[in-house]
């Protein structure tokens, strides 16, 4: 059981890594972009460099099934709904060898 969980974990977080990652990239290429002297260059570099700007005012990002932004707050979202499903899944396991012992020891008397 663990194996597996570490595995799910482990590239859970190599996805969330290269999101944050491409994340930062994104953002330092429209700062890059911008503080270019792009008006001293030839006019269809100068449409070129606008064309780019406009598109990277959308970040560069993951998303899961085209939903959600893969990122470390979904990570740690995902893995505390587990971690209280688990959790819910063990109560349940843990009252229920409660109630029969109790039902075996009220047989017993």
């Amino acid at each position: 059981m663990t194996y597996p969980l570490f595995f799910y974990v482990s590239f859970c977080a190599v996805f969330m890594a290269t999101s944050a990652i491409g994340l930062q990239e994104s953002a330092d290429l429209k700062n890059d972009l911008y503080f270019l002297n792009w008006y001293d260059y030839h006019p269809s570099t100068k449409k070129a460099i606008k064309i780019m700007l406009e598109k990277m005012k959308r970040p560069i990002v993951l998303k899961a099934g085209g939903l959600a932004i893969v990122n470390w707050e979904l990570f740690a979202n995902v893995s505390m709904t587990y971690e209280f499903a688990n959790v819910r899944k063990n109560l349940k396991k843990l009252s229920s060898y409660f109630v029969w012992k109790i039902l075996d020891l009220i047989r017993k008397c």
